[in-house]
């Protein structure tokens, strides 16, 4: 028998919020962690604003959130708020980031667009990449891209059979490859 524990804090002050039914979910086709939590109904002004990070730990590993959703729920007597969201990697897709066009203008790298894509008029964001798959060359103006930061990122991801990966707590991201051994080489594996 194993029994998880969990506990809700909120970043800014290190405050504990009492929560029940935490819960948080990943997959491969998602490049960012969404968790859900009731709170007591008390609590609301704790875990209202979106910009006030949380932190859910589970079975002491820490997962850094962001409270985006809040519904009421009344029951006999009992006052109980369901939060939820997801990690901090979302402040690179909308509503949080806004809609750009991305191109390169030169021949680069794959790596070398998604760090481009990763700036703001030439200076780099706080977001670190780890690059997984293998490097190619991208002819000029192939690479045309409208929409987030998340998107063009997956967008690249997804041109090498690759698929974007959040960590838990820092403003990182992991590019890996899906099938990492050829399918051909599967036997020999």
């Amino acid at each position: 028998v194993m029994l998880n524990e969990s506990s809700l804090i909120r970043v800014s002050d290190g405050r504990a919020i009492p929560a029940f039914n935490i819960s948080l979910s990943l997959d491969t086709d998602s490049w960012v962690w969404s968790f859900s939590a009731s709170v007591p109904a008390g609590e609301r002004q704790y875990v209202e604003d979106p910009t006030e990070a949380l932190q859910v730990v589970v079975n002491d590993e820490p997962f850094v959130v962001l409270p985006e959703r809040l519904t009421s729920d009344r029951t006999f007597g009992k006052a109980v708020l369901n939060v939820s969201g997801r990690g901090r990697q979302a402040l690179l897709d909308s509503p949080y980031a806004a809609v750009q066009s991305f191109t390169n203008a030169s021949q680069m790298t794959a790596q070398q667009i998604l760090a481009s894509v990763l700036s703001v008029n030439g200076v780099e964001t706080d977001t670190v990449v780890t690059w997984e798959p293998e490097d190619w060359l991208v002819p000029a103006q192939a690479f045309t891209h409208q929409g987030s930061y998340m998107s063009a990122i997956n967008a690249i991801a997804a041109s090498c059979g690759g698929y974007v990966q959040p960590h838990p707590t820092d403003d990182a991201l992991s590019i890996k490859l899906r099938y990492p051994t050829a399918p051909w080489a599967w036997a020999t594996d």
